[in-house]
């Protein structure tokens, strides 16, 4: 059985099970923001997309689909380390405000998928922006 491992908890889960664990992060309580903002990372398998475009496609038309009032704002490729990605900003009405959302979408080379996503408020974004600039910047995959 394989092992995830994260620095507070290891858990053995069956082989023909897809980890889709998630890691998030939130800003201080009792700040000034009406929804906090937040960074969050997922895993996926990129099932029969071969390619993080195919990948990036099918999540876009599920985002549009969902999220009332969806505008995707800015689309390009890009890698980290030696994957390859693409770094989407979104805007989409939420019950509190429009929502500002930036997501990364990375592929491994063994059919993983990686997608972090850095969410505020529009109006909030800018303040947070160079904190979530830096998160996105630390992120670090295996490079196998």
């Amino acid at each position: 059985m394989p092992v995830h491992v994260s620095s507070d908890l290891q858990l053995a889960y069956p082989s023909d099970w897809t980890d889709r664990s998630m890691t998030a992060f939130a800003a201080p309580v009792g700040g000034e923001f009406k929804v906090l903002p937040n960074f969050v990372i997922t895993r996926d398998s990129a099932g029969e997309a071969r390619t993080v475009t195919e990948y990036a496609d099918r999540t876009l038309v599920e985002l549009a689909r969902r999220l009332p009032d969806f505008q995707l704002l800015r689309r390009a490729e890009t890698a980290v380390q030696q994957h390859t990605g693409l770094d989407m900003l979104f805007t989409w009405a939420g019950a509190e405000g429009v929502l500002q959302q930036r997501q990364l979408i990375l592929l491994m080379p063994d059919g993983r998928v990686f997608s972090a996503v850095a969410s505020a408020l529009r109006g909030d974004y800018p303040k947070v922006e160079a904190v979530f600039d830096k998160m996105f910047a630390s992120l670090r995959f295996p490079i196998a």
